[in-house]
């Protein structure tokens, strides 16, 4: 189990932003959180990730989960507010008879996928390729 540090991610300007380290996990079920602490003065206006996995209920693998939350911001009367917020969400389940190589491929495939021109523009347009 690793331990929590600050995750370097890219924005959409393939700029580095700092997700610094928040709250490490107390086990299975409790998630490990940080914030993009500079991008904002208050927590609500961050850009937030957590990271979480547990045992799945027939108990034969983990279920693994990645979720990031922006905050949308806009003026309202002035003020800039949160209007909404933007959940991303990575769910999986592997077995425990997955070797480390197999789940290592998965995962690149997955996340090359997810930032690939396909990936980015089925969630900047909103809509599955034709």
């Amino acid at each position: 189990m690793a331990t929590q540090t600050a995750i370097t991610a890219k924005n959409a300007a393939l700029a580095n932003v700092v997700f610094d380290a928040l709250v490490p996990s107390a086990g299975d079920g409790t998630p490990a959180t940080w914030q993009a602490t500079l991008l904002a003065d208050s927590p609500v206006k961050r850009p937030r990730a957590e990271m979480m996995s547990r045992r799945n209920a027939s108990k034969d693998g983990r279920k693994m989960f990645l979720n990031t939350f922006l905050p949308v911001l806009a003026m309202v009367n002035g003020v800039e507010t949160v209007v909404s917020i933007i959940p991303i969400r990575t769910e999986a389940t592997v077995g425990d008879n997955v070797t480390d190589l197999q789940l290592a491929n998965a995962w690149a495939y997955h996340s090359s996928i997810a930032t690939s021109p396909m990936g980015m523009s089925l969630f900047t347009s909103r809509y599955a390729q034709t």
